[in-house]
């Protein structure tokens, strides 16, 4: 029987080199794992909107016609910027008024404004909505009542072109 001998020389340098190549592998799968998890996370910090609060004072933009009672404390006010020249607005407070004299006053508002109400609902006596539309923006009301009165919350969603 022949015997295979291996140089040790030739064993060393086979043994350099398939730990190179690993070596290369390793980080060329850390590369692409490291960019694909930075485009995630950067997608996803870009999908969250800016909020900013406005304590109890309007959000700017917020449409300044709107049947909104006077001498009320809004619970809430904010605005959430989504890039791509889209803003909601939101303020909610309590209104002193039942949800049938809320739904009456804004369903009006809406008519009166060239609004088109694409969905409504009146039928439960504790809840209420509206939903319009206008030149691609989007109004929101929810009328519910709660003990501390009827809670009107309005969003006001604009889609600049």
């Amino acid at each position: 029987m022949a015997e295979l001998t291996i140089q040790p020389q030739m064993k060393k340098s086979k043994l350099i080199i398939l730990l190179i190549v690993v070596i290369i592998i390793v980080l060329g799968v850390g590369y692409y794992l490291l960019k694909n998890y930075t485009a995630v996370l950067s997608r996803k910090a870009a999908s969250q909107p800016k909020v900013s609060t406005y304590g109890n004072q309007l959000p700017k933009g917020f449409l300044s016609d709107l049947p909104i009672e006077a001498n009320i404390a809004l619970e809430k006010s904010y605005s959430a910027d989504y890039g791509q020249n889209t803003i909601q607005r939101t303020i909610s407070y309590y209104s002193s008024e039942s949800i049938t004299n809320n739904y009456l006053v804004f369903s009006d508002y809406l008519r009166k404004n060239n609004w088109q109400i694409a969905d409504t609902s009146q039928t439960l006596t504790n809840i209420g909505f509206l939903y319009a539309t206008r030149d691609g923006n989007i109004l929101s009301i929810s009328l519910e009542e709660k003990e501390a009165g009827v809670l009107v919350t309005i969003s006001y969603l604009e889609k600049k072109q």
